[in-house]
């Protein structure tokens, strides 16, 4: 019983009564309103199928990891758009015809080089090598388009054929760049015969382009030398300074050689 003879609580009652902090966590959790969505689940008659339901709750994702989800797809959304740009400004071709077909529209006529088709897939090396084949870069160096013309090579082909155009309608213009990169490599094509040179076409087309005509017949007087000889003509574009006041090593002209090299 719970009431003593004289009407007092027994000593069951009192062993048996909730202390005033469990009441209080026993009414705050009769309070709690059910989150809408999430199945009610009575732990205490609750058998294991009510396992499942938990489950799925506990499977939900946590802000934090919504979070990071939408940073991923976000991410993911940036580079597809990137590369689709770059795709745009690289102009990619699927196939050597529309390639050619991209040349005709812009009025470039290749039939006049040493080997038209060899000279295309030279160029298109070269395109990627030297602005990952974009048309409207211009480096620190102030370089520019897909060939990284300088003002002193545009000069010499302003020159010879009589074209007028300036460094900031060349970049923009792929038309006048492909027109440009076709009459580049002729003279150095011109360059190569002339001087009977015994090394891959290719390879020297790629080091007059990187060091300049005088420069690629320097080379070639000491290519056989190895490299760091200190009679081996084989200088670098140099990048610059670092912020410690250390020269920046650029691209030698051997490695054009030998990224170039092997063709013919």
């Amino acid at each position: 019983m719970s009431l003593n003879d004289n009407g007092s609580y027994s000593k069951q009652y009192y062993e048996r009564m909730a202390t005033p902090a469990a009441q209080a966590a026993t009414d705050l959790t009769k309070a709690i309103v059910q989150p809408r969505g999430i199945p009610k689940v009575d732990l205490a008659t609750s058998d294991l199928e009510s396992a499942g339901e938990l489950g799925s709750i506990m499977k939900r994702r946590t802000p934090i990891q919504k979070q990071q989800a939408n940073f991923q797809t976000r991410t993911m959304q940036t580079l597809i758009a990137q590369n689709a740009q770059f795709k745009n400004d690289a102009y990619t071709y699927s196939s050597q015809q529309e390639e050619d077909d991209f040349m005709s529209s812009l009025g470039v006529n290749n039939s006049d080089t040493i080997d038209a088709r060899e000279t295309r897939e030279f160029l298109t090396k070269l395109g990627l090598r030297e602005s990952s084949g974009r048309y409207n870069v211009v480096n620190s160096g102030g370089y520019g388009g897909k060939y990284q013309a300088g003002n002193e090579r545009l000069s010499d082909w302003r020159k010879a054929t009589g074209t007028e155009i300036d460094f900031n309608s060349f970049v923009k213009s792929p038309a006048a760049q492909e027109k440009f990169a076709l009459w580049h490599i002729q003279d150095i094509d011109n360059l190569y015969m002339e001087n009977e040179i015994k090394m891959p076409l290719n390879s020297f087309r790629a080091v007059a382009h990187l060091g300049g005509k005088t420069g690629a017949l320097n080379y070639y007087k000491t290519r056989d030398l190895p490299f760091g000889h200190p009679d081996k003509y084989n200088p670098h574009d140099g990048k610059g300074k670092d912020k410690d006041g250390k020269e920046i090593i650029g691209t030698y002209l051997s490695e054009y050689d030998t990224q170039f090299g092997g063709d013919l």
